[in-house]
């Protein structure tokens, strides 16, 4: 059985492990006004996301190499691409 990755910092994660994700702090004028959302992505380059066409966060193809666990060199997390084909995203913006 693998460590949970949430309980050690230090793991890595395992080979099914596909995600990444950012915070970003936000002005309480965000939740007053309207912003515009947006993403842009370069196919198997990078993938930036913005607001209000300011940048926030940017993922490139370098971010995604192979990366193995240096406690446990049996963990490693493979290449992951950023993709080329045509796509769709699917965004919840539900509020209550």
């Amino acid at each position: 059985m693998q460590p949970d990755s949430t309980a050690n910092p230090d793991i890595l994660g395992n080979t099914l492990q596909d995600c990444i994700s950012a915070e970003s702090n936000l002005a309480d004028t965000y939740f007053e006004d309207m912003h515009t959302y947006g993403m842009y992505i370069e196919p198997g380059e990078y993938i930036s996301w913005y607001i209000d066409d300011v940048l926030l966060f940017n993922v490139s193809k370098d971010a995604m190499t192979s990366k193995t666990n240096y406690a446990n060199t049996n963990q490693t997390v493979g290449q992951r691409q950023i993709p080329v084909e045509p796509m769709y995203i699917i965004l919840n913006v539900a509020s209550s």
